[in-house]
């Protein structure tokens, strides 16, 4: 998300060269990619309940400011509570998580009426999570827009890059690779991949299974792999700064989850040219890829059907390095950083 965050900041510097980054916590790795991007950069200090000890280090910048083009990505009541206190308002707020099973409805209810009076426009990802959101205060309907993440081209993978990360990774040059990234959380369902890697290995018992990501659940699912007599044939990477080694080792990416608003994993696969096979329950993954694709995101953790997916996959490989182009091309067409950052400036210009 926060490489999202950079590539929009990126396109919209053509149009708006005044751009000011305020962080909640302390500036992360991400810092260097925005000091190299030329956007200057402040951390505060994030502590206690619910971050209220950023009310009096936001205050005074706040007052400071001279412009009402003030951008949030996520809702933070407490920076809100600073921008009521300092009798500012902002453009709008950008809202990238899914709401159930998050906070309770009234919660989620009391947050988006302080939205609604500290931002003139609330943004969201996907429809999905829009109309989540507009189920839980309708009022949100009028003042809210859907707005896809950006995403540029990548480089393309090349054979040698493919051969030196298989080889740091210890994996045979032929091997079948199936990989997934991200937070090893339980709405995530990395047992899923798992139940399905072992479907996998008694086909084919060489076939590998790379995880980069890590969390609260990793060691249970290790237990799982073990149990499940596959922990020879998953590598874990644990957390990765850079992912390009991932990226060019897998075949296939194998993403499941229960809930989630707009999954950048599969964006990620799907604009290197790389096959997906799906299932998530609650998310609007579907909205932003071609028609074939999408249908076969599953809306249920069919064991039987990803299995399926995966092997025809293996068994095909042609035919879907050619279906996932179509897929790469019309997500990235869907995605250009050029045309969202549009969106976004409209907001802060025509629509203030």
């Amino acid at each position: 998300m926060e490489q999202a965050s950079l590539r929009l900041m990126q396109a919209m510097k053509h149009s708006v060269t005044d751009i000011k980054v305020l962080s909640l916590h302390p500036v992360g790795g991400l810092g260097t990619l925005l000091d190299t991007a030329g956007i200057p950069t402040q951390g505060l200090n994030y502590w206690g309940p619910a971050g209220v000890g950023v009310i009096p280090q936001m205050f005074p910048i706040l007052r400071q400011q001279k412009t009402s083009n003030i951008v949030m990505t996520g809702p933070h009541v407490a920076a809100m509570m600073a921008m009521k206190a300092a009798g500012v308002r902002g453009s709008y707020l950008a809202v990238h998580f899914h709401h159930t099973g998050v906070k309770p409805r009234w919660v989620w209810c009391l947050i988006y009426r302080l939205a609604l009076d500290r931002f003139n426009w609330i943004t969201f990802p996907s429809d999905f999570v829009r109309d989540e959101a507009c189920e839980i205060l309708p009022t949100l309907r009028d003042r809210s827009l859907t707005i896809r993440l950006p995403q540029s081209r990548p480089a393309d993978i090349s054979t040698d890059q493919r051969r030196k990360a298989r080889i740091r990774f210890g994996i045979p040059e032929n091997a079948f690779v199936i990989g997934n990234a991200g937070w090893l959380i339980r709405r995530k369902r990395f047992d899923v991949f798992l139940e399905v890697a072992a479907r996998i290995t008694t086909i084919f018992p060489d076939a590998k299974f790379i995880i980069a990501g890590g969390g609260e659940e990793e060691q249970a699912l290790k237990s799982l792999a073990k149990s499940l007599g596959i922990d020879g044939n998953v590598i874990w990477l644990g957390w990765q700064q850079d992912l390009t080694d991932f990226w060019s080792v897998i075949d296939v990416l194998l993403f499941n989850a229960d809930w989630d608003a707009l999954p950048v994993t599969p964006q990620e696969a799907v604009c290197r040219g790389i096959p997906i096979v799906a299932s998530l329950i609650h998310g609007g993954l579907r909205e932003v890829f071609d028609d074939a694709l999408a249908e076969r995101i599953l809306g249920s953790h069919d064991i039987d059907e990803l299995v399926s997916q995966i092997l025809a996959v293996r068994n095909d490989p042609d035919g879907s390095s050619r279906a996932a182009q179509v897929s790469r091309d019309h997500y990235l067409h869907l995605s250009d950083p050029s045309v969202i950052a549009a969106q976004h400036l409209d907001l802060l210009v025509n629509r203030a």
